[in-house]
């Protein structure tokens, strides 16, 4: 997989899925909708971020976070959290983190929040 200039990865090939949405973005990563290239599953693929702005430190510390993160979740079996499937690095010259989660297709939580007390945005 490599990101496009414009940082949009929808089209790109992340291991065994196929780009087709971003789903959402937070201070660590992007979250994507991918299709597995053979079976056609859905997934969603977590890739971790790297700001030009840190240091080498920094992102090797935000590496170790984004693995035990995976690691955690992966660990987990309950139906209220979803399943790690994978964890991976791209290939160089990217070489970011990424890891493949189940894919829910559902309301955002927000969403679903902002009814009950307000807004949580």
């Amino acid at each position: 997989m490599s990101e496009r200039n414009d940082g949009n990865l929808i089209g790109q090939r992340v291991g065994k899925y196929q780009i087709v949405e971003q789903l959402g973005e937070g201070a660590f990563g992007i979250v994507y909708k991918g299709l597995h290239t053979l079976i056609k599953a859905p997934g969603a693929i977590k890739g971790l971020r790297r700001s030009p702005r840190e240091t080498a430190e920094d992102y090797a510390d935000q590496c170790a976070h984004f693995f035990r993160e995976a690691k955690a979740v992966g660990e987990i079996s309950h139906p209220n959290i979803i399943t790690v499937f994978d964890y991976d690095q791209l290939a160089a010259p990217d070489g970011r983190f990424y890891y493949v989660m189940e894919f829910i297709d559902g309301k955002p939580l927000t969403q679903c929040l902002d009814g009950l007390h307000g807004s949580f945005t």
